[in-house]
């Protein structure tokens, strides 16, 4: 079966019923040292599961296709893409391929944390396959394209995970391929960063280049893509039109065909632990957040983002700082109070989901009736308990990261802090964890979202805290950011007759909250609080100067506008 319909000189990529299969060890024994004394003491048999990560797999790609892979973590999505790169073979079946390919699968793999940047470049370079002389033609190129000049001779273990992944992808993208391999990669760094990844990512789309994309963003992958396949359980279920195979995966996804597969018995008397002030002000970063509430955090850059947080959570350890309460002073809150559910994960991986929060509760000190009842309510509130005995390091980047969250909970903390809570999630999962942060307002916790999707913000956030160099320039709900910003809506107004433009700009300056009216391009274009709602008594406006109306349309500020016009970016750029 193919999916196109060019012709087969064209074909860049065959895929030829392929599988791959592992075999799993069902023993938890994580090195050599270990497994050979509990040989010895006869405590171990080798026993291996197989696992087909795909099985009888099979299309093809024509030159200048831009082929979507969508599925839930562990579909074999990655799996895949990493067998069309070379970097494994396949168990049956095989693939051919017909031009220069450029992976982009983990951005960073390779690096050496003892090492600088600039020591990385020519490491990970090597690795890609780049020769000595070409990184040195290229490495100051490299260097300005991540904007890490000042950091380049540092060790990358005092990078943030954002600036290692800026690195990687300057580095990959450095070179124009015919086959291009992106898998989750397009949200790179902080909101000015990903505007210079995505250009150069158009940059190659626009072009003849083949392109493979895995993404859990399915508006991603319609916008980039003109077709698609769906993987699941290593198989594949559908191939087709980007729209045809997107919208039979989001139908599956419907929350309301979420079933868990077991049930969970789960007590309804876990005692809470004492209410949490209705006010909470930082003073070093003049933060003040109301019980049941979440704040979004918005920084323009990685340094930002990193001191938007340890100060919160350093906050808490610092006799520096004051917690007012009813503006009143108290030391009665401590780490007990604050949950941290960070990108990278905190997980052991040779424990089970049960066994990690049992762990991480016992470091807690929580009794053991308790415990036991606060592990199975997460398990069941975060869909982990068919995955309950199954070991980490056996489980979907998916699961894993709501284990990630629910041993944040563990402890049932009254300020939960999430950075990058939805980073590189599958469909299933963004949808259990954004509805059980949503949730938590019930509960009234308090959660602090670090984030650079100015989407995800904007539509999570009670208020957004948005962060320039070490300082919260503004905080407020998004839709009051969004009014004020710019004086307000742009309207943008068509006449049958633009002769008569003049005429209506004189008498729509009278107008009550009309900042500004001129004529722009033969157009009339003006910005209004609340157009919106005072779109009638424009239109009246207009025609009482006997004009016929051809067109008009209102634009309302997005928070990506806000973040530009009050961080400088666009100054910046211009620059």
């Amino acid at each position: 079966m193919k999916i196109s319909s060019k012709s087969i000189d064209q074909t860049v990529i065959k895929v030829e019923n392929i599988g791959m299969k592992f075999n799993l060890s069902k023993e938890k024994v994580d090195n050599l040292k270990e497994y050979v004394i509990k040989l010895l003491k006869h405590d171990v048999e080798i026993f291996y599961q197989e696992f087909w990560a795909l099985k009888n797999i099979y299309f093809e790609v024509q030159k200048g296709d831009k082929l979507g892979i969508v599925g839930l973590n562990g579909a074999g999505k990655s799996t895949l893409l990493k067998l069309i790169s070379g970097v494994m073979k396949p168990t049956e079946g095989f693939i051919e391929t017909k031009g220069r390919i450029v992976p982009l699968l983990e951005l960073g793999a390779g690096f050496d944390q003892n090492y600088t940047g600039r020591e990385n470049i020519f490491l990970n370079g090597a690795l890609l396959g780049y020769p000595k002389s070409f990184i040195e033609n290229k490495f100051d190129e490299i260097v300005d394209f991540s904007e890490l000049s000042d950091f380049i001779d540092v060790p990358l273990k005092n990078y943030s995970s954002g600036m290692r992944m800026r690195l990687g992808f300057s580095i990959a993208t450095v070179t124009e391929p015919e086959i291009l391999i992106l898998d989750e990669i397009l949200s790179v760094g902080d909101a000015k960063f990903q505007k210079k990844s995505e250009e150069r990512m158009k940059s190659f789309l626009n072009k003849d280049v083949t392109v493979l994309f895995v993404s859990h963003s399915i508006q991603q992958v319609r916008n980039l893509c003109n077709k698609a396949i769906w993987l699941e359980k290593g198989k594949l279920v559908m191939l087709g039109s980007v729209d045809e195979v997107c919208d039979a995966y989001l139908d599956s996804m419907n929350p309301d065909k979420i079933k868990q597969k077991s049930d969970a018995k789960i007590g309804s008397n876990i005692k809470h632990i004492e209410d949490f002030n209705r006010h909470l002000l930082v003073n070093a970063l003049d933060l003040h957040v109301n019980k049941g509430e979440i704040l979004g955090l918005l920084g323009i850059n990685d340094k930002d983002k990193v001191n938007s947080l340890n100060p919160i959570m350093e906050f808490f350890r610092s006799n520096n700082n004051r917690i007012l309460i009813d503006d009143e002073e108290t030391k009665l809150l401590n780490n007990k109070h604050i949950g941290i559910c960070s990108m990278e994960l905190i997980l052991w991986n040779n424990l089970t989901c049960r066994e990690n929060l049992n762990l991480m509760g016992n470091m807690y000190k929580i009794p053991k009736k308790i415990l036991k009842q606060k592990v199975e309510r997460l398990l069941y509130e975060l869909y982990l308990t068919y995955d309950a005995d199954t070991v980490v390091s056996k489980l979907s980047d998916g699961v894993q990261r709501r284990l990630n969250l629910a041993m944040a909970l563990i402890h049932e903390p009254q300020i939960l802090i999430m950075d990058e809570p939805f980073h590189g999630l599958d469909h299933q999962s963004h949808v259990i964890i954004w509805n059980y942060i949503q949730s938590l307002r019930d509960m009234e916790k308090i959660v602090i979202i670090n984030t650079h999707n100015l989407d995800e913000a904007d539509s999570i956030s009670d208020r957004i805290a948005i962060i320039d160099k070490g300082q919260i320039i503004r905080m407020d709900t998004p839709l009051n950011l969004k009014k004020d910003i710019k004086g307000g809506d742009l309207v943008d107004i068509k006449l049958s007759n633009p002769n008569k433009n003049q005429v209506v700009i004189n008498s729509l300056k009278d107008l009550k909250d009309i900042y500004w009216v001129d004529e722009v391009n033969g157009r009339i274009n003006l910005r209004m609080k609340d157009a919106i709602i005072k779109l009638p008594l424009l239109i009246d406006k207009i025609k009482e100067s006997n004009v016929h109306l051809k067109n008009l349309s209102v634009h309302q500020n997005t928070l990506g506008e806000v973040f530009t016009e009050l961080t400088g970016i666009s100054l910046e750029e211009s620059k």
